[in-house]
């Protein structure tokens, strides 16, 4: 009954992950985690929105999202491997939600910090993993090069 219940609304509660309100985010953040700790729905729903809240400038919210990753990255590895650029633009619209200005990929703190630095440790371990992420963003930024080149001429 719960997985139901869950996959009917479990984009609602994405959506309401990505607000720039925290209340909304700190309840949706509590629900990703009862669903994914209990396997109520597919694990590739709800990555890209783990991936963005990891981006959040709100500490608790970055920390239990990167907790989420973790937990998914340690039993489902190959299977996020798949969604590299949805996950990494899903971080970036949210980023242009939540940001004041222009976009940066990173913020300062105490010293800069990339806003996907939590991502890329979790995926460093391995090596094929890692060659796998470097490889498919690197490729976005090919086809962006390659389209722009070809638009020019």
């Amino acid at each position: 009954m719960s997985s139901a219940i869950v996959q009917r609304y479990l984009d609602h509660v994405l959506e309401a992950a990505l607000t720039p309100d925290s209340p909304n985010q700190s309840a949706a953040i509590d629900v990703l985690s009862f669903t994914i700790k209990q396997g109520l729905a597919h694990p590739l729903q709800s990555f890209p929105v783990i991936i963005a809240l990891e981006t959040s400038p709100v500490a608790d919210l970055s920390r239990r999202a990167t907790a989420l990753h973790a937990m998914l990255q340690g039993k489902h590895a190959s299977l996020l491997n798949t969604r590299y650029i949805v996950s990494a633009k899903a971080s970036f619209d949210y980023q242009k939600k939540i940001a004041a200005g222009l976009v940066q990929g990173y913020r300062v703190d105490h010293a800069p910090v990339a806003l996907l630095q939590g991502w890329y440790s979790l995926v460093r371990e391995k090596r094929t993993s890692r060659q796998e992420f470097l490889r498919a963003l690197v490729k976005v930024f090919q086809d962006n090069q390659s389209y722009k080149s070809s638009q020019v001429g």
